[in-house]
């Protein structure tokens, strides 16, 4: 919904109409929720409201209506109904703390016995309730009195969809958004109520957490079926906390608007404030204002309820908390929601106040109640190949929505924000650390700038800025250099000499004095066998808990995706499936830190290890295997960019953020698809008859394999193996035999076999002497064998035969 902020004026009232109320409601507010199912309104009235002061439909004083529709309570005058006689259900789990994913949504029968329709619930309440768990008789609501229902189920779903009034006290959806089913009403949308039904049962009221995912579900389904219409859910507050396992099934794409009944007053609070607003304000609104403000977010309303007496100061608080301080505009009424002294406290108090101050950080971080620090403009850099992530928290207007405006320059001074590039209002992801929950280093936004220079140091900073242009100025400036992925080859015995490493640069380096041990710089290479690995500390450090000193980690993440694995320290960075604490190898998957799983030839070689000393040198084999997720033996370390960081535990951890890193091929290494590539046109690399392993398409007896060895063109026919005699006085007569082979390649192995009769080849070595080796091109040298002819041997027949040890 565009243009909802604080002085946005709405009323919610469930009584009777009277033809002046309509025409109030008409000229003076730009939202109304009514309650056909319990009042009088008519569908002429509706229309009327809709209208607006202008009394025409389709311009832009048009007033929009929204129905009320009981969600997760059957509030129909004759509940409960025996249905399909299936019910009631209860949770299909086998305790509370099992997980809400892929649960069954219909839910279990009740022990008690099933006499009622399968939409009813019998889990019982926790608290403020005559409910029995299991008695075979629906949970009812003792304050209000409908029968809590479970929203996945198909059966209440039609309930939603086509009752009407007239036959079951009860408007659906199709007689309350239409002008053709029932009373036809026509409203321009839905107030979704009772959608706690769902609320996680930590909360200890009710037990019906289990019907979350079928509630998210018809929520979205519903916004699906009616595209035009505007959704607005009461309360539900719980799917937009990352801390609870609902956020997984979150409903903020299926809604326009969030109402917030009972924010500051709730309907038990006489003359003072919610015992619950301290946790409303510190933990919710934070977290409520962070949904709302991403790209498919919605508008917040406030509603609280007033004594009779209606203190003045508990009416100015109400405002200022609501309006002020969140920028949600707030309608008072009594506890039945049938008020007819219409108000319009929100937009008068709003003129009142005007907004003259920019917005205001908060913190996602905090608990019940205590606000979190407020965290003020950029709080963290994730550098990649030619790009780098920014994440920041929330922040809070009178006049929202908030937007954020990012500035970054490659300055070597500080950021000039006058000259500095600018990308206004971003449109911010969710950062992968956030699904996990909010903590210290988890936040609500990211945004990645791409096309940055990689090796190019830049400045960044995020400024928030409301709807009327107030742009706040904090001068929270962080810097970060954009790196590719880091790939170098280096021979044996490059993990064991610190010479060998002078030549290659710091893949990843750390400012000193923020963690034990303080790592501050670590470099990587490898050879075709091992992976080598140097770790650098701030002075003579003690390692792997040598004097109590904490362990170090080295975990990988194989397919650089932080929500595969496990994210290590929440930060959203790296999602490790296997991990090394100190010498030990382990295995590791999303949500748990040790699977229990060994890793088979993964043990490094550390250097030195135990003791204090400024360096370290991880040496770990490149066949390192571990069991994956289907149980088949795969290699730890794979051909395509992996991920791995250092970090450790203990009071003070060092966190060093993460390393892109790609197995260097030796110089003058050419794979055999990239050769491919090279060589066949991408209609010719179709074609298996041209470019197959055993294609000879230039009829040379050379095939593919063969000119790739010998690095001969396949589309020309040529000479593989060269053989001469040689004879002589003082040379024993033998066979030479020359091929051109490809250096560093041990994959590869090359095979001279002798025959007799082109039938059976014999590869008998023996008989074959290397007479020289040399360069002969790049990447390539020249091979010749001497082969001794045995006395009597009238014909022999030679071949080359090439291999490859893996094929690729």
């Amino acid at each position: 919904m565009a243009g909802v902020n604080a002085g946005y004026s709405y009323l919610a009232y469930y009584g009777n109409w009277m033809e002046d109320q309509v025409s109030f409601a008409r000229d003076h507010y730009r939202l109304v929720i009514i309650h056909p199912s319990v009042s009088n309104i008519s569908p002429g009235q509706i229309a009327a409201i809709q209208a607006g002061p202008d009394r025409t439909r389709g311009t832009e004083d048009d007033v929009l209506v929204l129905g009320y529709l009981s969600v997760g309570e059957d509030d129909r005058p004759e509940a409960p109904f025996v249905g399909n006689g299936l019910g009631p259900r209860v949770d299909p789990r086998s305790s509370d703390t099992g997980t809400l994913r892929n649960i069954d949504v219909n839910g279990s029968p009740s022990p008690g016995g099933l006499q009622y329709a399968s939409y009813y619930l019998d889990d019982g309440l926790l608290s403020g309730g005559r409910s029995s768990a299991h008695d075979g008789v629906p949970d009812r609501n003792a304050a209000f009195g409908g029968y809590y229902v479970n929203a996945g189920d198909p059966g209440w779903q039609a309930v939603l969809r086509s009752s009407t009034k007239a036959t079951a006290g009860k408007a659906g959806i199709l007689e309350l958004l239409t002008r053709t089913v029932g009373a036809g009403y026509g409203c321009d949308g839905l107030l979704l109520d009772t959608l706690d039904v769902a609320a996680p049962n930590s909360y200890g009221v009710t037990r019906y957490e289990w019907t979350a995912p079928g509630l998210s579900a018809l929520l979205h389904a519903i916004a699906a079926d009616f595209p035009g219409k505007i959704m607005m859910g009461n309360r539900g507050l719980f799917f937009h906390d990352p801390n609870l396992e609902h956020y997984h099934f979150s409903i903020r794409a299926a809604l326009d608007a969030v109402l917030f009944e009972g924010y500051y007053t709730d309907s038990n609070s006489v003359g003072l404030p919610s015992p619950f607003f301290l946790s409303n304000k510190s933990y919710l609104a934070p977290k409520l204002n962070a949904e709302s403000q991403r790209p498919d977010g919605f508008a917040i309303f406030s509603l609280d309820y007033y004594p009779p007496d209606d203190p003045e100061a508990l009416r100015q608080s109400a405002y200022r908390e609501s309006q002020l301080m969140q920028g949600w505009p707030l309608y008072r009424t009594t506890r039945l929601v049938n008020e007819t002294a219409f108000r319009t406290d929100s937009e008068s108090w709003n003129a009142g106040h005007p907004d003259l101050r920019p917005p205001v950080w908060d913190s996602t971080f905090s608990s019940d109640t205590l606000p979190g620090e407020a965290r003020v403009g950029l709080q963290e850099v994730i550098p990649g190949d030619g790009e780098v992530t920014l994440r920041w928290d929330v922040a809070r207007d009178q006049s929202g929505p908030v937007g954020y405006n990012i500035y970054y320059s490659a300055d070597n001074g500080a950021l000039r924000f006058d000259e500095a590039a600018k990308i206004s209002e971003v449109e911010m992801t969710t950062p992968q650390s956030y699904f996990s929950g909010s903590g210290r280093r988890s936040f609500p936004f990211e945004y990645t700038v791409k096309n940055l220079t990689n090796g190019v140091e830049y400045s960044f900073a995020v400024r928030a800025e409301d709807s009327l242009g107030h742009e706040e100025s904090n001068r929270r400036i962080l810097r970060e250099t954009p790196r590719g992925i880091v790939s170098h080859f280096l021979s044996f015995p490059g993990g064991e000499s610190p010479e060998y490493w002078e030549s290659i640069a710091s893949a990843l380096s750390d400012p000193v004095g923020d963690g034990t041990p303080d790592i501050t710089s670590v470099k990587v290479a490898n050879d075709l066998e091992h992976i080598y690995i140097r770790v650098e500390y701030n002075g003579s450090q003690a390692l792997n808990a040598f004097e109590g000193s904490p362990s170090i980690f080295l975990s990988l993440d194989r397919d650089r995706n932080p929500g595969t694995g496990y994210d290590i320290y929440g930060r959203g960075i790296i999602g490790s499936e296997v991990s090394w604490q100190n010498e030990e190898p382990f295995l590791q998957s999303r949500g748990t830190f040790n699977t229990g799983g060994s890793p088979l030839n993964a043990v490094p070689l550390i250097t030195p290890y135990g003791i204090r000393t400024s360096f370290q040198t991880y040496v770990i084999s490149r066949e390192a295997r571990f069991p994956d997720q289907s149980g088949s033996d795969a290699r730890i370390f794979p051909d395509e960019p992996f991920r791995f960081a250092f970090w450790s535990d203990g009071v003070n951890p060092e966190f060093l953020g993460a390393i892109d890193y790609e197995f260097a091929a030796m110089p003058g290494w050419v794979s055999f698809g990239d050769w491919q590539r090279t060589v066949f046109t991408p209609s010719q690399l179709e074609d298996p008859e041209v470019s197959g392993y055993d294609a000879d398409f230039d009829h040379d007896g050379l095939p593919v394999l063969l000119e790739y060895a010998l690095g001969s063109d396949p589309m020309v026919a040529g000479e593989g193996l060269m053989t001469t005699r040689v004879q002589g006085e003082g040379v024993e007569s033998c066979i030479e035999l020359s091929f051109q082979q490809r250096t560093g390649f041990p994959d590869l192995i090359y095979e001279l076999e002798t025959s007799q009769d082109l039938l059976s080849w014999s590869a008998d070595q023996g008989r074959f002497v290397e007479f020289s080796r040399g360069p002969s091109r790049p990447g390539f040298e020249k091979v010749t064998f001497h082969y001794r002819i045995p006395p009597g041997e009238e014909a022999t027949f030679f071949r080359l035969r090439v291999t490859f040890a893996v094929m690729p």
